[in-house]
Parts: C-alpha cells; sequence; structure tokens
C-alpha cells in the first residue's frame, strides 16, 4: 500500500466527511461512457465471472458494461445513488466481506480522484484477477514519491499498464485506464487482439528494463532509469510516452 502524506490525509477525510454527511449535495463527475466502451474494446471481460463496481456513481459504468454482456454488482456508499449495495469501499471490512463471500474477481472503478490513494492499494489488495482504474493522467505522471514507489514495485513485477486515448471528458480532460493484474503479465492475457487501433496500452517501465520504439530491450539501473515509456497500438505502432514524472 503506498504511503499517503499528511496533505493527502487531510484531503480523503474531508472526501470520507462529505461522503457520510452531505449526500444530497454531492457533485457527481460523469465517467464518459466513451471511455468505457474503450475498455470493453479492450478488456476481455468473458474471461472474468464477474465485476465489482465500488464506487458506482450516475452508474456509467455499470450501464455500458452490462450492455456488453459483463455482470456487474454495484455499490455506493451514497444511499441516493441506485447500486445493490451502499456500502462504504473505502473501508477495510467491505472487502474482507465480499472476500468471504467468495472474493472479487474484477474491479473497475472511477472514483473521486481524492479518494484514490485509498481505494486503489485495497482493489489491488483483494481483487483475484484484474483492477481497471479510471485515472488522471497526472496519478501517475505527477506521482508522489509514495505512489511512484509503490507504482514501480507493480512495474517491476509486470503487473501494470496505462491505458490511454480516451474521449475529451465533460471538464475537458483526457483521463486513462491504468490495469493492475494480480499475477506478474496477467494483464497481457486479457487484451483483445482486435481492440481499436484508437486505444494505446503501456507498460510502466520497471527499474530493470524499459521498452524502446525499436522494440529493442534495454537493462538499466536505477539510477539511470528514463521517464518514458513505449505505447503499443493493438495495429502493431508505437509511441513514446512521459510516465514518471519529478
Amino acid at each position: 500500500m503506498p504511503g499517503i502524506t499528511k496533505y493527502q490525509v487531510g484531503r480523503i477525510g474531508s472526501a470520507l466527511e462529505d461522503v457520510h454527511n452531505k449526500t444530497a449535495e454531492l457533485e457527481v463527475v460523469v465517467t464518459p461512457e466513451a471511455d468505457v466502451q474503450s475498455l470493453v474494446d479492450l478488456i476481455r471481460f468473458d474471461k472474468l465471472r464477474w465485476v465489482l463496481e465500488p464506487s458506482v456513481g450516475t452508474g456509467s459504468i455499470s450501464r455500458v458494461l452490462r450492455k456488453a454482456g459483463v455482470h456487474v454488482l454495484t455499490n455506493d456508499a451514497n444511499p441516493m445513488h441506485d447500486a445493490e449495495l451502499h456500502l462504504d469501499s473505502t473501508q477495510l471490512k467491505f472487502w474482507e466481506r465480499l472476500q468471504q463471500d467468495g472474493g472479487v474477481p474484477c474491479v473497475v472503478c472511477s472514483c473521486w480522484f481524492r479518494l484514490l490513494d485509498l481505494m486503489a492499494p485495497l482493489a489491488v489488495h483483494y481483487a483475484q484477477e484484474l483492477v481497471c482504474l479510471h485515472i488522471s493522467p497526472s496519478y501517475v505522471t505527477t506521482a508522489t514519491l509514495a505512489r511512484q514507489k509503490w507504482l514501480r514495485e507493480l512495474a517491476d513485477a509486470d503487473r501494470v499498464a496505462l491505458v490511454t486515448g480516451l474521449s475529451t471528458g465533460a471538464l475537458g480532460r483526457r483521463c486513462s485506464w491504468l490495469l493492475i493484474s494480480r499475477k506478474a503479465g496477467r494483464w497481457r492475457e486479457f487484451l483483445k487482439k482486435d481492440a481499436p487501433s484508437t486505444v494505446a496500452w503501456i507498460p510502466l517501465p520497471s527499474a530493470r528494463q524499459t521498452e524502446v520504439g525499436s522494440g529493442e530491450s534495454t537493462t538499466l539501473t536505477a539510477s539511470t532509469r528514463p521517464t518514458v515509456a513505449t505505447a503499443v497500438m493493438p495495429g502493431g505502432c508505437t509511441d513514446v510516452f512521459d510516465v514518471f514524472g519529478g
């Protein structure tokens, strides 16, 4: 689990207080259905028994997934949102309860960005196969040092990739999907071979090795590790993106 700074504790505490005390006033930023469709176009959900959406909000994720034939269990701490469960998914007991009931194969989540440092590690710890997090790219590119360390540990184990090429949302920003698998390299097994060429996935480079545009591999030490990774399009094209910021 990544370390959390004093500033982040304040933001998380404020968010949790809002969830429990101001449910009627909470603003919800809708996850674009086009972003969810991009995930459906890329991921083989047919290889997963069912999906948990722990923070359903307006339900755009579950609508698109269900339209694609995916079985989804929805939850939201806000009782005013239409969900099958109304529990606090930032709490350990929520995940332990699901584990006692047989566990969660896959998590698809688009929670408040200020709760990601709490939600993401819980989802990654308890998901049996795959976690798909809808994030602002800055969650990776301008990560805190503690979050960088956590992401690099996942990258060293070949457990994480970034999905780019999504639509521009209502706030004028483009988000990304962060894919994190339970086992090394397992996330690759869930990628569709016929995914649209508009969606690119970027394996986050490890401290030991990174993919370069020529398709060759370069061995690196932690001190000389570059801040780029190669985006791999389903059609075979590549492009280089900045991954970790200062």
